[in-house]
């Protein structure tokens, strides 16, 4: 039982914050997609390592590897779909100016990093198409299922990743 509880609990919060970043990075800061990206994976990275410390802290500081890595991966899944949900709901039915804002505000941040590059115009431009055709997609119902996937399977590899170092076998006896 507190198997379940960590991970659905931290699962929780790790919705809510990330709910919150959505909310700021949507709304009040200017980052690249590089960079929102990374801060979503740094919040979910930090709330997966509490719960799988937290899940050891309550099972006589033990945790093993296959344990450590279910609570971590689920944590971020459960947080995950959260933010997905509450994104598709503020997309569709709350903001739906929202949509145009961020195709804006990411197009203008590609065309300035392709422009650093030295990319040609043409380049530039059929790239801003192709984005300008493809977010909405992202904000549907499937692409918001293909994005929780895709994070699933980068949770996965996060959670392989802390697992290793949340580990505590057994104490000798």
């Amino acid at each position: 039982m507190i198997f379940q509880n960590v991970w659905f609990k931290y699962g929780v919060l790790t919705g809510l914050a990330l709910i919150g970043t959505s909310i700021a990075l949507f709304y009040l800061l200017e980052l690249g997609l590089f960079t929102q990206a990374a801060v979503i994976y740094i919040v979910s990275l930090i709330f997966m390592i509490i719960a799988g410390l937290e899940f050891r802290k309550n099972n006589q500081n033990v945790i093993l590897y296959g344990e450590a890595f279910k609570v971590t991966f689920l944590t971020t899944i459960v947080g995950f779909a959260i933010s997905s949900i509450f994104s598709f709901v503020l997309i569709k039915y709350i903001d739906t100016e929202l949509l145009d804002v961020l195709v804006e505000k990411y197009s203008a941040s590609t065309q300035n990093l392709m422009s650093s590059m030295g990319a040609p115009e043409e380049e530039i431009n059929k790239a801003l198409e192709k984005m300008e055709e493809d977010m909405p997609k992202q904000f549907s119902g499937v692409g918001m299922i293909q994005s929780l996937l895709s994070n699933a399977v980068i949770s996965a590899i996060l959670a392989a990743i802390v697992s290793i170092f949340l580990r505590k076998d057994e104490k000798p006896v």
